[in-house]
């Protein structure tokens, strides 16, 4: 899946904004383009969804790590964010993990 762009609903954009810390569009955009790696499905019963709904996590520009949630639009090269939030220990733990996963089974 190879993604050029991400698309922000109004409403997604003003939670973010919410949120405590607050995450900017901008944070968002930095940490997709500092991204290497790859996309983690999130396959929990309770977040199944169509499309299917992918997370990672990368740093912005000031260094801040973030877990980035996306909804890939099917056929197209942009995904809508769901969410971004301060990545915790357990979610990096996670992400290290399925990383470590993938790589070996190329």
């Amino acid at each position: 899946m190879e993604l050029e762009r991400l698309l922000f609903a109004p409403a997604i954009s003003e939670k973010l904004i919410c949120k405590c810390p607050p995450v900017s569009v901008e944070e968002i955009e930095e940490a997709f383009f500092n991204w290497e790696g790859f996309w983690v499905l999130d396959d929990r019963e309770d977040h199944k969804s169509v499309p299917p709904t992918y997370w990672f996590i990368s740093e912005t520009c000031d260094g801040r790590l973030l877990k980035v949630v996306i909804k890939p639009v099917p056929n197209t090269d942009v995904a809508y964010v769901r969410t971004a939030y301060d990545a915790d220990e357990e979610e990096i733990i996670i992400y290290e993990k399925k990383s470590k996963n993938y790589r070996s089974k190329r």
